[in-house]
């Protein structure tokens, strides 16, 4: 039982040994794996590896369709799917899409502002530039309510959703 010889060619990585965690792709692949067919499998890499820094989906649908020659619904449907996983709103297309995902998410556990679709639905860009008299005036409500909506919004909704995510190191 004497000590293992150390190959002094090789060189010693100490940081090698550390285990890594998974990237957010490679979570959400796995996650996708579960929830698909493995016809479907080429669908969700393209999907996933077409998100950007923030979660949001960079490509067209129909353009991953195109590339992969397949049914622009079977795309949908993974993207679908891509949805329903964590970090909640990754994969959406836009800004308006991640928000209204993720309340949609949160309105199964409890309601959410009354006006929080709507606004975000309807009144995003002017939400975003603080126009709450307008808003209020267009819907008919006092701009009070308007401010508390957009409030519960900015403190409950992330608009990057792939900035939640940490691999544990």
């Amino acid at each position: 039982y004497g000590l293992a010889e150390i190959d002094s060619d090789d060189e010693f990585d100490p940081l090698a040994s550390i285990p890594m965690g998974e990237t957010l792709a490679e979570v959400l692949l796995r996650q996708l794996e579960a929830l698909i067919s493995p016809d479907d499998g080429l669908i969700a890499e393209q999907l996933v590896g077409n998100l950007n820094d923030r979660g949001y989906l960079e490509i067209s649908t129909s353009d991953i369709a195109a590339h992969l020659q397949v049914p622009l619904e079977r795309v949908e449907y993974v993207l679908s799917q891509l949805h329903t996983l964590e970090p909640v709103g990754i994969g959406a297309r836009n800004l308006r899409e991640c928000l209204l995902i993720q309340l949609e998410a949160l309105s199964e556990q409890a309601p959410p502002h009354p006006l929080a679709f709507t606004l975000i639905d309807q009144y995003l860009e002017r939400l975003g530039r603080s126009q709450f008299h307008e808003i209020a005036h267009k819907l008919n409500v006092a701009e009070y309510e308007v401010q508390q909506a957009s409030l519960y919004i900015r403190s409950t909704l992330n608009p990057f959703p792939a900035h939640t995510y940490q691999a544990d190191l």
